[in-house]
């Protein structure tokens, strides 16, 4: 019989707590009183920044609309990331606080772009949660692109 071997997982490290420290930065904040260091996101790896986008849609109700304008502004999320992982995420943010204005090429063309469920329908959930129109004229636009299981899960989303 093997050995035990004791792991302790320990998700306190100073990834985390950069992307932990750098997210507070923000919530509760107004535009004006921002003082958050913009340039420590170019330091993040992959990992750091999925998390931070991460962090941010799950408390999304803690940004300011203005403010995830101004994070987009100063960190150029939406139109320089190239990681579909972080940009999904990202512009679904950018949808769901309805900061459409300047980055709607970004969005509609990364729903054309990539068809991956996990991607696309949060980001048409967003869509059609506060451009119900729009959305359903791009879904119609776009859907030859996806895969049938994917235009159904779509149509149902729309559908509600």
């Amino acid at each position: 019989m093997p050995d035990k071997v004791n792991i302790r997982i320990d998700f306190n490290t100073s990834e985390v707590n950069a992307v932990l420290d750098f997210t507070k930065c923000y919530q509760n904040k107004s535009k004006d009183k921002l003082d958050c260091n913009h340039t420590l996101y170019e330091e993040f790896i992959l990992d750091q920044k999925i998390f931070f986008v991460q962090r941010v849609r799950e408390s999304l109700k803690h940004y300011d609309k203005e403010v995830i304008h101004e994070i987009d502004q100063k960190l150029n999320i939406s139109k320089r990331e190239k990681n579909p992982e972080v940009l999904a995420v990202w512009l679904e943010i950018m949808v769901a606080t309805q900061n459409l204005k300047g980055v709607k090429d970004q969005v509609d063309g990364f729903l054309k772009k990539y068809g991956r469920m996990k991607y696309i329908i949060p980001i048409y959930a967003a869509y059609y949660r506060f451009y119900k129109k729009d959305a359903q004229q791009l879904f119609d636009d776009l859907k030859k692109y996806y895969h049938p299981i994917a235009i159904e899960r779509i149509e149902r989303l729309l559908k509600k």
